[in-house]
């Protein structure tokens, strides 16, 4: 480290108390720099630059000190402004609202990105099948059980429809009639759909361009709002009954 000259004269104590002043605050103007700089995230080059710069200057201002006795004072008082003006500087800059980059947040681990993904990955971007899913009660005529059947499409090369869900409902099947008809037959036995899914991407069921149809009152399919019952009937469908299907049948190729 650089050691401040000490000056030979009768003022040899003013010029002493200069030095301690000038090294108090330029230790105090680097360290204040180097917090406010790495808090606000600039590079660690940049920062290196800043503390040479202090460096610099407290040593400059030590070769103006062996100058004469008026223009030590004035290079002292100089150099001091200027040291508390930046100090300064830099605290607003610490205390300014920080940027921080924003970073991009992934879509999710949605059951539909994991459709898409063994879909893509496993079968060449297609997929056209037919499944048994849930069990339900008819609320309108009790002790009355339906089951839901689904035909399931996909086609990564669409973009309306890229993953259409259609929805049918049947009487409760017997074990002996879930053995004899295959599920693309009971579906057909259902004769029209009661609901209707349709998927573009791979985010959330009702982003921009997601369609749900539903019928009503033996009325044909009509568009229907998308709300949070909706989706999570739509969760379901994936998550239990096509992601199951689609994974089984994947393990199976491998």
């Amino acid at each position: 480290s650089y050691m401040m000259p000490v000056p030979q004269n009768k003022n040899a104590i003013v010029f002493q108390l200069l030095s301690l002043l000038l090294e108090s605050a330029s230790i105090l103007f680097t360290g204040s720099a180097r917090s406010s700089l790495e808090g606000s995230g600039i590079r660690a080059d940049s920062r290196a630059v800043v503390r040479s710069s202090a460096v610099w200057g407290w040593r400059a201002a030590a070769c103006f000190v062996e100058e004469g006795y008026m223009k030590r004072m004035k290079c002292a008082i100089m150099v001091l402004c200027g040291l508390v003006i930046l100090g300064c500087g830099f605290s607003l800059l610490g205390a300014a609202p920080r940027h921080k980059k924003e970073k991009k947040t992934p879509a999710g681990d949605t059951p539909t990105v994991q459709l898409y993904d063994v879909l893509n990955n496993s079968f060449a971007g297609k997929l056209d099948t037919y499944l048994l899913a849930d069990i339900y009660s008819d609320p309108s005529g009790p002790g009355q059980q339906y089951q839901r059947v689904l035909h399931a499409t996909y086609d990564k090369n669409l973009y309306f429809g890229r993953l259409t869900i259609h929805v049918r409902s049947v009487g409760k099947l017997n074990s002996q009639q879930l053995v004899i008809y295959t599920p693309e037959a009971i579906f057909k036995f259902g004769n029209s759909d009661s609901q209707e899914f349709e998927k573009i991407n791979s985010g959330n069921f009702g982003e921009t361009g997601d369609l749900y149809l539903e019928t009503r009152n033996d009325e044909p399919l009509a568009e229907a709002a998308i709300t949070d019952e909706v989706r999570q009937e739509y969760d379901m469908l994936v998550t239990k009954y096509i992601l199951p299907a689609v994974q089984k049948q994947a393990s199976g190729k491998q």
